[in-house]
Order: structure tokens, then C-alpha cells, then sequence
């Protein structure tokens, strides 16, 4: 018997995707505009079409054609159109160009006429005046020949087995003369503890400082941890198996932080917010605040605050906040701690949309049934693409979605009382230290990029840093280059590593028959070729005359083109020091 199928739209990385799968339906189209979140779901969710289009300039009939669903009847269309414009003096808020996405969310719904859809948004849209616009959407509806579950509810992923505390609006609406879906209700709370308590500590993993995986084990699970593990079944879940590594922990790159920052976390009491960062530190017994995907990049890329762990003196990993948002660990993110956040953070919590999508299971009258063998899941490539190349993929313009931007320093407010010393501006330091100096180099030996540290807040950013070297600040420079040649021994330990790592080189087929993961290959030359080029660079003396870095490459290679980036970046020339 087919299942029911289901197109998410506006989907980014699929948390209302795996809801209604685990809920028994088929998701067969899934449509967002952003690249970096097109490829993350087509990862996760490799038999669903993946759409990279504006739902603006999308048609049903186009969508039917791309999911190769031909005339069949839809079930369900879901989703969350975001709502930016609430003018509504004079005028309808449907009307409002800043609402379009809400506007066409209508459309698709009147064009594809579904059985059922439902309407994910903010809880903003229920209070004030906002409250005519909600009641817009709702007449708008209502046109399109549907009835809508009336009244409408607010509800909290903490009350469905989600350990955060997240209020989202759902709208509800069938065809006129079909059973209208109800609201489920509570199922029960999870904590903090229980849904990371069995993750391993990951500053234990050095290698966590600059990749987003590692081989470990993992302590004892809760209930709810050993589901997400794939360690127990959950009987209230339908969907798909995926076929993954246990053994690995995934999505858990480390942000580092100062000694000083380190210690206002330790300081700080669970559930308590700390004053200088304003991150919440986890009650390990109670539950998350609500996790934020941050500011887009007309606003400057704000990176939302996360919150303190429960137990370590550092901000969550991506892991530790999916397994807050009831994401199973097979689930992948964009291994940069930024996407992977906003990706997050912009998503429904399966669990919460799985009970919401039980209930439409329920009013259509279908039994949710399990499927048969594990799905594989993409290329891990997809996970590290960046947003030109996912951009190009999928055929869409660079700048579809802006580039990430960092905000310009704000200049300091003069005080009005000038009997009193100005106050001290918390900001970026821009005078030299030789503490400061060596805890940038101890950062850089330890295999940490100047970029990256330029991106933490209480460091100096990038061109500082920089220019420190170049102009040898209390013979900074040396001190940089030696930090520099002691990061570059751990290529030659990581040459190693990728070379002898075979787990992903290979994937079982749709038919069984294992076959050679040629993207996974050629990204894993691809890397080792560019550590022993960095190496002969870094340390010709050592490498330079031992490295085979030619491997074929070409003047139009891809490969060619990134080392000759790399090279023109500004980065000092750097000799051995111990060589003779």
C-alpha cells in the first residue's frame, strides 16, 4: 500500500520534512531558496526533490513535473512562509510585498488543492495587531475552497518530547466536506540531561578544532537518547531507516574560547544568564531556551547567542543543540558552526511536527505503515559545499542568498556626565599584548586558522591580527611563523588519516550492490593533496623534496585554481628554522 505523500515548502534543512515522514507519509518535494539548505536536505533526504527555487517563481504545475507526480492527488502541503511585513494602516497585510511569501504559500495551496495543509509561524502572529493579518491568512484560506481548525493553537515542543522551549503557531485546514485534523495534545517532557547526557565530552577531541566529526564512544543513553542513536525503536515513528555510522560523532566542531570567557561560563549558574555574553547556561534538569538561527545578512549575520553547556565551560556543539531539537544523530548539518546553526534554528522540531502530522495521518483516514529496507543517505560532500558552488549545483545565482557579513564596529556613545570617566567599551582588543600575542599563537599551533580565530568575539579580528605579524610587534612575527610550522606538522598526521579513513569510499546501491563513492574519493584527494602542498610550502626543508604534489594537476584544474588562491592571500613567506 503507497504511503500518503506530502511537498514541504519554504523546507530549509527539513525539520517539518522528517516529521511528516516519521509521521507515514512520503515526501516528494521539498522547495527552499537557500542553497547551503537545499544541499543539506538533499543529503538527508536523497529520494525527495529537492527544489532550489523561490516559491514565488515556482507553479504547481512546475512542482508536479519536478517530483514526478503527475496528476496524482496530493495529501498534504506544509510548511512555514516567513511573514515580515505587519503594516496595516490602510491597506490588507496580504497586500503588503514584504508578505508575498505568505501570499504564495496560499497560492501553491489553491493550485496544487491538497487534501490538508498546514501553516507553520511565529506565535508574534497571534497577539497585537497582528492578529488581522493571522485572520487574512486564514479568509485567504477560505477562499481557495478550504475549512480551517478553528480556533487556532500555539503549540510548545517542550509539551511533545522536545527538551527546548519553542511556541510555534500551527494552522490546520482540509478541503471543504473532509474531516478536519485536531490539535494533538501533550506527550510528555525530556530534559537537557537526557538528551545529550550520553554524548561524549568534545574537547576531549582536538581534532574537533578544525573538522566536524571524530570516531568515539558514547556513554549510556536515556529513552529518548537511544532512539535518536538509532539504539531503540520508537513506535510512533514511520519513517525512513537510514543506513549510518554509529561510531561517529558528528556535527561537534569546537568554538574556542578565551581563558577569561571560559571562567564567566564555569561561574555562572545553571539556568542563569551570563552578563557579559548573555548566553544562557543549561539547567541540566530542565530544558533549552529557544534555539535561534541568528540574523540574516542585510542585518550583518548575527550569530544568535547559544547557550553555555550544562557541564563544560564552552557553547553547545551543533550536535548537542540538534539532539535539543529531537534531530536523530544520522542527521547532518553543514559542517560550519554558523550554517549548522542557522540551519537549526530555522527549523520545526521533527518531533513537533511529526505529532502535528499525525494528526492529518489520522483525518485523512490512512494507517501510517513502515517502510522496508534503510535508505542511504547522500554525498557527505553536499555537508561542506560552499554557497557559490551549492549556488551553481543547483542553478541558481550566487547571490540568491547575501553573504555572510560582519557588522561594522559601532562607535562609542560619548557619556553626558563629563565629571565621570567615560566607561570601558567592551569591544574587539586592538593593541598588542604579548599575553594576547601568545594565546593567538598557542590557538594557531594548536591547528586553528587567523580567520577563525578573528571570528570570536573577544579576539582581534583577521587584519589585526595580521598586521601584527607584518609589522613584528614585540617580534610577533616570529613567534606567528613558528605557531604556523607547528600547525603544519598536523597535516602530515592528517594525510594519514584521510588516507587510511575507507569508511565512506563505498556505498550499498539501491540494488544492493556496493559501489565506489567517486565524489568521496576525489574530495579525500582533493584534501590530501592540499596538506602536502601547504607542507611544501610551510616546511620545503622537510617536505618539500619528499612530496609528490603534481598528482596530476593541470592549469585548468580546480585544484590548480584554489592553490594559486592560496598562495596570493597575503600569508607570509615562511622558512624552517631548523634547517641547516
Amino acid at each position: 500500500m503507497a504511503r500518503p505523500i506530502g511537498i514541504d515548502l519554504f523546507a530549509g534543512v527539513g525539520g517539518l520534512s522528517l516529521g511528516f515522514e516519521q509521521a507515514g507519509f512520503d515526501v516528494v518535494a521539498a522547495v527552499d531558496i537557500d542553497p547551503i539548505h537545499c544541499a543539506a536536505h538533499k543529503f538527508n533526504f536523497p529520494k525527495t526533490a529537492t527544489i532550489c527555487k523561490s516559491v514565488v517563481e515556482l507553479t504547481g504545475a512546475e512542482l508536479r513535473e519536478r517530483a514526478a507526480i503527475g496528476k496524482r492527488e496530493i495529501d498534504v502541503v506544509f510548511g512555514g512562509a516567513p511573514c515580515q511585513g505587519f503594516s496595516l494602516i490602510g491597506k490588507r497585510a496580504m497586500d503588503d510585498p514584504r508578505n508575498q511569501l505568505v501570499y504564495h504559500f496560499v497560492r501553491m495551496v489553491r493550485e496544487l488543492q491538497p487534501k490538508c495543509f498546514v501553516f507553520e509561524n511565529v506565535k508574534g502572529l497571534t497577539v497585537g495587531t497582528h492578529k488581522r493579518f493571522l485572520q487574512e491568512i486564514i479568509e485567504a484560506f477560505q477562499e481557495c475552497g478550504y475549512e480551517v481548525q478553528l480556533p487556532y493553537k500555539v503549540l510548545n515542543a517542550a509539551d511533545f518530547g522536545v527538551p527546548q522551549d519553542r511556541r510555534r503557531l500551527f494552522l490546520m485546514g482540509t478541503r471543504k466536506g473532509l474531516k478536519l485534523p485536531v490539535y494533538p495534545e501533550p506527550s510528555g517532557k525530556v530534559t537537557v540531561r537526557q538528551a545529550i547526557g550520553d554524548l561524549p565530552e568534545a574537547e576531549e577531541f582536538p581534532e574537533l578544532l578544525h573538522r566536524d566529526w571524530t570516531k568515539t564512544k558514547f556513554g549510556r543513553p536515556s529513552p529518548y537518547a537511544a532512539i535518536l542513536r538509532g539504539k531503540a525503536d520508537d513506535p510512533t515513528d514511520f519513517g525512513h531507516k537510514r543506513k549510518f555510522d554509529p561510531t561517529l560523532l558528528t556535527s561537534s566542531m569546537l568554538t574556542e574560547h578565551t581563558d577569561l570567557s571560559r571562567q564567566r561560563f564555569a561561574d555562572t549558574a545553571h539556568g542563569s544568564t551570563e552578563p557579559v555574553s548573555r548566553f544562557l547556561k543549561l539547567d541540566p534538569d530542565g530544558v533549552c531556551n529557544t534555539l535561534r538561527a541568528g540574523t540574516a545578512s542585510d542585518r550583518g549575520a548575527f550569530t544568535s547567542p547559544r547557550p553555555i553547556h550544562p557541564f563544560a565551560p564552552r557553547v553547545i556543539t551543533v550536535r548537542e543543540a540538534a539532539r535539543l531539537h529531537s534531530y536523530p544523530d544520522w542527521f547532518r548539518f553543514h559542517v560550519t558552526k554558523w550554517h549548522g546553526f542557522r540551519q537549526i534554528g530555522n527549523s520545526v522540531p521533527p518531533k513537533l511536527g511529526r505529532a502535528v502530522a499525525a494528526q492529518v495521518m489520522k483525518a485523512l483516514g490512512a494507517r501510517a505503515a513502515q517502510p522496508g529496507e534503510a535508505m542511504p543517505l547522500g554525498q557527505e560532500a553536499l555537508l561542506s559545499i560552499s554557497m557559490s558552488d551549492a549556488a551553481h549545483m543547483f542553478g541558481v545565482p550566487e547571490n540568491v542568498i547575501a553573504k555572510r557579513q560582519k557588522p561594522a564596529p559601532k562607535k562609542a556613545t560619548p557619556p553626558k556626565d563629563k565629571t565621570k570617566p567615560a566607561p570601558k567599551e567592551r569591544g574587539r582588543p586592538s593593541i598588542y599584548t604579548p599575553e594576547l600575542g601568545e594565546l593567538i599563537c598557542r590557538r594557531i599551533a594548536s591547528g586553528e586558522t587567523v580567520r577563525a580565530i578573528g571570528r570570536d568575539e573577544d579576539m582581534p579580528n583577521e587584519s589585526t591580527i595580521r598586521g601584527w605579524a607584518l609589522d613584528n610587534k614585540d617580534g610577533f612575527f616570529a613567534q606567528y611563523t613558528r605557531a604556523v610550522q607547528i600547525r603544519a606538522m598536523g597535516w602530515s598526521e592528517e594525510i594519514i588519516e584521510i588516507s587510511d579513513d575507507s569508511s565512506q569510499d563505498t556505498y550499498i546501491d539501491n540494488n544492493g550492490n556496493e559501489r565506489t563513492n567517486n565524489e568521496v574519493v576525489a574530495r579525500s584527494r582533493l584534501r590530501t593533496d592540499t596538506r602536502k602542498w601547504m607542507l611544501s610550502k610551510v616546511l620545503p626543508k622537510v617536505y618539500g623534496d619528499k612530496l609528490d604534489v603534481n598528482h596530476g594537476v593541470q592549469p585548468e584544474n580546480p585544484l590548480t585554481t584554489m592553490l594559486q588562491r592560496i598562495a596570493g592571500s597575503g600569508l607570509p613567506v615562511i622558512k624552517d628554522e631548523n634547517a641547516k
